[in-house]
């Protein structure tokens, strides 16, 4: 959040040359730029070091900047730069999202992407303040937005993959995620399963019990369903 929001609100002071230009070069040509890129990363490359490459690459883009800059006669340079910066930053950004929907488990996904998403949004506030750091001297902007996008992106290394994983549907799965422990638990879980759908202990459906003549308790299906053979209205 913080890479991708520092370019967009920055444009006019960041990135020499016509801010007009550059806004159409930076936040529309890194839309289609980053179409392509989005999807390597969610499908070939996987989401931790698809994350990692967007978020460093960034980074990278953003400390060349420092140099660039100063090149006063191309000025057009600066908008390219930060064109396939954004780009990445803008494919982070997504990846993101997906990551978080996977890797918390199912009672606590809303209210962890929530939160994450909450948190994010102190990068937006922080960043319309980075240009001021350019008082003190002119790389320093560039050298934050640069540093931060890449040790984020080294600290992601050390979370697990979702991709092509089993995702976790409990709290106690969530806690092993990525672990060998989640292997076997996950494991003892497909045989527990298999074996409870053998034919013996299958539950006898309503159209069966009707051919056979079987006698039932409807309340064992629903206590409420009370509109069979020889049951009244509740």
């Amino acid at each position: 959040v913080f890479a991708n929001y520092a370019v967009r609100l920055n444009i006019g002071t960041l990135i020499p040359g016509n801010i007009y230009l550059n806004m159409y070069i930076v936040l529309g040509l890194s839309s289609v730029l980053g179409a392509p890129v989005s999807y390597i990363v969610l499908y070939k490359i996987g989401r931790v070091k698809g994350f990692t490459l967007a978020l460093v690459s960034s980074g990278l883009f953003s400390l060349s900047m420092i140099g660039i800059v100063t090149l006063t006669d191309i000025p057009f340079l600066a908008a390219v730069t930060s064109l396939i910066g954004t780009a990445f930053a803008t494919t982070a950004f997504g990846i993101v999202y997906v990551y978080s929907g996977e890797i918390f488990p199912t009672p606590a996904r809303a209210a962890g992407l929530g939160g994450g998403s909450s948190f994010g949004r102190i990068g937006g506030l922080i960043t319309p303040q980075l240009p001021l750091l350019a008082k003190a001297w002119y790389g320093l902007p560039y050298l934050v937005m640069g540093i931060i996008p890449i040790l984020t992106g080294i600290m992601a290394l050390l979370l697990p993959e979702t991709m092509n994983k089993t995702l976790p549907e409990t709290l106690l799965e969530g806690e092993l995620f990525g672990t060998e422990k989640y292997d076997n638990l996950y494991k003892e879980k497909n045989e527990g399963t298999s074996q409870a759908e053998t034919d013996s202990t299958k539950p006898q459906t309503l159209n069966n019990c009707y051919s056979t003549g079987h006698q039932f308790d409807s309340t064992s299906i629903d206590p409420y369903y009370t509109d069979l053979p020889g049951r009244g209205h509740m």
